[in-house]
């Protein structure tokens, strides 16, 4: 074997070693049905205990109970005659313990979340999960941020670009390069449907010696209207506002 070949051969056994050694590891995630085995028992008497999260759509109900853990008897829930008892939990699996001992008779999560542990809740018909209340329309993209230092005060994080459900540019809503992007894809379909039913219309009268002219222009505006009011408009929207965009994120 030639020098060459040797180094050819050892390159290659490095790019696969290399290959190997990078290659991925499955994460196991059974489903909730086969890890979480609680017994169901009946509810807790005293305060009736409430999930919560580490999520900014939880102040609405720590608000409501007082700013407090306990329920406070001024706070709205107090005044409501609740006696409520909030416990924060990150982890849904052991939310999902807690629901099906009874230490708590609410699951607090999103659909999906809901969706995963209705194998295990519904074992039992005491347990079958019933959607109450919609917490927030939240699409997932919502933070809570303070300044690098660390400070938690909320004067110190005046200036910072930051928010609940809020987009770089401050408003509510979505980005603009994301919201031009979906509605392009939204309207694209029907629009390109209509024009295709146009277009194939306006084919009956193509041959006509007296009507092609008309036929053509009908065809030609249609797929122009589809790229522009797709395509150009959308884009030229978006270089228009972006340096807004920019300008307010700096």
């Amino acid at each position: 074997m030639t020098a060459r070949s040797r180094l050819v051969a050892a390159a290659a056994l490095a790019c696969f070693g290399a290959g190997a050694a990078a290659q991925g590891q499955f994460i196991q995630s059974p489903p909730l049905a086969q890890t979480v085995t609680t017994a169901v028992g009946a509810v807790a008497p005293g305060p009736t205990q409430v999930p919560i999260i580490t999520w900014g759509g939880d102040i609405a109900t720590v608000m409501a109970n007082g700013n407090a853990k306990a329920t406070s008897k001024t706070s709205i829930f107090g005044k409501l005659g609740l006696n409520l008892r909030l416990a924060r939990e990150d982890v849904f699996a052991k939310q999902l313990e807690a629901y099906l001992s009874g230490r708590s008779p609410y699951l607090r999560g999103t659909l999906g979340m809901l969706n995963m542990a209705s194998e295990a809740a519904g074992r039992d018909p005491r347990t079958k999960p019933i959607v109450i209340y919609q917490l927030t329309w939240s699409a997932g993209g919502d933070a809570l941020v303070v300044p690098a230092d660390g400070t938690t005060a909320l004067k110190a994080a005046m200036g910072y670009v930051s928010g609940l459900t809020e987009n770089r540019e401050g408003r509510y809503g979505m980005p603009i390069d994301r919201a031009v992007i979906d509605a392009g894809a939204v309207r694209f379909r029907p629009m390109a449907l209509t024009a295709a039913a146009v277009i194939v219309g306006a084919g009956v009268i193509l041959f006509d010696p007296i009507f092609q002219g008309l036929a053509i222009s009908l065809m030609a505006g249609e797929v122009a209207s589809l790229l522009l009011s797709r395509m150009a408009v959308p884009v030229m929207y978006f270089v228009m506002n972006r340096n807004k965009e920019v300008r307010h994120a700096s």
